[in-house]
């Protein structure tokens, strides 16, 4: 079997930021060291350029003499150029008359020089060219074309070897060859340093996020409270933890309303056909016992019901049908079988209306919510008391407010009503027949319609509902 190196530290995150950063260091310094190289080469370009320029303008001013002024270029050449040692100069100079050409003694430091008849017919116009030679030690040359006080003219070029340049560059390119590596070395090692401190809170956060479980979900994820972005995660992940948490709660809470719910009625029913069972019993007995068994029955069969509506509302809590529903038909409709309820109740029922609002919504849906509210009501007024139910417009809400007297609810009840299986009461749900769940369902279907439902008391006088939904053609405020 081939041995193949372990490469899978390479997809640790700080070693990717490392290269990455390395690499991006590398290219960076590589052209600025490029850009700085290749100016330094034209401004030294520049002063070679210069030193030729001023050497012409001596040679110019030998040629320019009637009598000796050719005598003095060969005495230049000879005692001057030919002298140096560090910093040599070519030099040559070429007599152009009509008769032909005459070279001007030998060229100082023989080597090769540039000349054709483009370059001669550009000197023709009286402008100084540069050029470069290339060769294994490149030149620099000035070529330069002169009249002469007799007549003719004096092709002038003068060159110097580029090796003190070439050096130079080599010098600069062999220390960057060294620093440039160096330095991405050193950068890589404190990017690593610095990569793993700022990535060591996210592993203090899987470690701690793996302890986390259903059996303790309280405990947090330290905050470094620095206030950057990773701050920021760990109150945004502590903030989640605290959801979950409310949201397991919420889920075992209800399981228990749950089992606590179907064990009572089911307990009775058992406990009754024991009793049944004991021993022979007359046919009214059985009888009685069938129409305990069938409201029993049937109060399960309501809380199942009710459990599979806020199942499938937290399935799917958007609406299945939509259109424009007048409140005030609806209401009415209510309002007719609820008044034989409550005048046999002994109740004083009183409905009115100002306006005729008109919402959209599913009219089944908004049935079903004034029907659970009309409905407690009357359950919860006593006798010789009063339900009054409001509507009203009040744009961009159609409001409707049902009002009942009685006990009303303590302040401390008073937040927890539209929990499920809530009871402000305990016993109070158990001699009216009700299981807490409402009150919840009216809120899940009045959200579902982007509406709003709050409840007010008034300990010893009253308790009022309001319910606000959406005026049809018209955008509800994001809050009130």
């Amino acid at each position: 079997m081939s041995w193949r190196p372990d490469l899978s530290f390479l997809r640790r995150t700080d070693v990717r930021l490392t290269c990455w950063y390395s690499l991006s260091l590398l290219v960076i310094l590589a052209l600025i060291c490029g850009f700085f190289a290749y100016r330094l080469y034209h401004d030294m370009i520049k002063q070679v350029d210069a030193l030729l320029r001023d050497e012409v303008k001596e040679v110019e001013g030998f040629l320019r003499q009637e009598d000796s002024g050719v005598v003095t270029v060969k005495w230049f050449i000879r005692t001057q150029l030919d002298q140096r040692e560090h910093f040599r100069l070519r030099l040559r100079v070429i007599e152009i008359r009509e008769g032909g050409v005459h070279e001007l003694g030998e060229p100082s430091h023989s080597g090769p020089f540039f000349l054709d008849a483009s370059l001669l017919e550009k000197l023709r116009r009286g402008r100084p060219l540069f050029h470069t030679i290339p060769a294994r030690i490149p030149y620099r040359q000035l070529s330069l074309l002169l009249s002469s006080p007799s007549g003719g003219s004096h092709l002038v070029q003068i060159s110097t070897r580029l090796d003190l340049i070439r050096n130079a560059l080599i010098n600069l390119f062999k220390n960057l060859l060294v620093l440039v590596p160096a330095v991405v070395l050193l950068c890589a090692m404190g990017g690593w340093l610095m990569a793993r401190k700022a990535l060591w809170p996210i592993h203090r956060i899987a470690t701690t996020a793996e302890r986390i479980s259903a059996r303790n979900l309280k405990e947090r994820l330290p905050s470094p409270n620095t206030g950057d972005d990773m701050d920021h995660l760990i109150r945004t992940i502590n903030r989640m933890l605290d959801r979950i948490e409310r949201s397991f709660e919420e889920i075992q809470r209800f399981s228990a309303d749950v089992a606590h719910e179907l064990r009572t009625p089911l307990c009775a029913m058992r406990g009754e056909a024991e009793v049944l069972l004991s021993r022979p019993r007359p046919a009214e007995e059985y009888r009685t016992a069938l129409e305990s068994f069938m409201e029993q029955l049937e109060r399960l069969t309501h809380l199942i019901n009710s459990l599979l509506l806020l199942a499938r509302f937290e399935a799917n809590p958007r609406l299945e049908r939509s259109e424009s529903v007048p409140l005030a038909p609806l209401l009415q409709d209510l309002g007719e079988f609820f008044g034989v309820l409550a005048q046999d109740k002994g109740i004083r029922f009183d409905m009115s209306s100002r306006d005729d609002p008109v919402v959209r919504g599913d009219p089944g849906r908004l049935q079903q919510v004034f029907t659970n509210l009309l409905d407690n009501a009357i359950k919860y007024t006593p006798s010789g008391g009063e339900v009054t139910v409001d509507l009203r417009k009040s744009p961009p809400w159609g409001e409707v407010e049902i009002r009942n007297t009685g006990d009303g609810i303590s302040p401390e009840d008073l937040p927890r009503l539209f929990d499920r299986f809530y009871r402000a009461e305990k016993s109070r749900s158990r001699r009216t027949g009700g299981a807490g769940l409402g009150l919840n369902i009216a809120r899940k279907i009045v959200e579902m319609h982007e509406g709003r439902i709050h409840i007010h008391s008034f300990p010893g006088k009253a308790v009022s509902v309001t319910v606000r939904i959406p005026l049809s053609h018209s955008t509800p405020p994001a809050s009130i």
